[in-house]
């Protein structure tokens, strides 16, 4: 089965589960306004061959806007803009699924990707709003980024600018302007003369300096 065909049972049979729950969205691309700034994001991502897809959903800051000057229009935004520590995938084993042939096979298999999604990742909707009050556990050396065992979303313990704008941009809106600059300095240090992130700059700057 085609891909774009595959799309339109997604619509047809996945996506009703969906705006039960006050999902918006059709075909492989869905989000969910929470009551807090954050979004709730939905995708099939279907592989380069077009034969294979997994599920990846994510949250999305709704305060990023805030500050970045190239503004998401928010009913467009996707799992893809999400940054890596809260993009997740079913399955979570790094394997993908295959796009059946026939509608019948279709129908099984979002069936238990939905039990997958409301098992899994309704639950870790639920908890995201825990990272804002959360943040401060998080531990930043000047080698490694780390995260408590029992957190809510787990950090690569690599350095990243952009993993440290995000923490910047979370205590930007807890208003702990000592923690955004902070953040900011170290990400600004870690770019230094690379050109690796250093798009980043300008809004590095600009926050530190607030």
């Amino acid at each position: 089965m085609k891909s774009a065909e595959f799309k339109k049972y997604v619509t047809k049979y996945f996506a009703p589960k969906l705006r039960v729950k006050d999902w918006k969205g059709s075909g492989f691309l869905y989000q969910k306004e929470n009551q807090f700034p954050i979004y709730y994001l939905l995708g099939f991502q279907i592989n380069s061959s077009g034969d294979s897809f997994t599920l990846e959903y994510s949250i999305y800051f709704t305060f990023s806007n805030d500050i970045r000057k190239e503004k998401l229009l928010l009913n467009k935004i996707t799992y893809a803009n999400a940054e890596m520590p809260f993009r997740k995938r079913i399955p979570d084993n790094g394997k993908w699924f295959k796009i059946p042939e026939t509608e019948n096979d279709v129908i099984e298999l979002l069936e238990y990707i939905w039990c997958e999604f409301e098992e899994i990742a309704l639950t870790e909707f639920d908890k995201s709003i825990l990272l804002l009050e959360q943040t401060n556990k998080i531990k930043v050396t000047s080698e490694k980024i780390i995260t408590p065992e029992n957190f809510t979303f787990k950090f690569s313990k690599k350095i990243r600018a952009r993993t440290l704008l995000t923490l910047a941009e979370i205590y930007r809106y807890r208003g702990d302007k000592n923690k955004v600059k902070e953040y900011c300095s170290l990400a600004i240090e870690l770019i230094g003369d690379s050109m690796k992130g250093s798009a980043l700059l300008p809004l590095l700057n600009e926050m530190k300096n607030e």
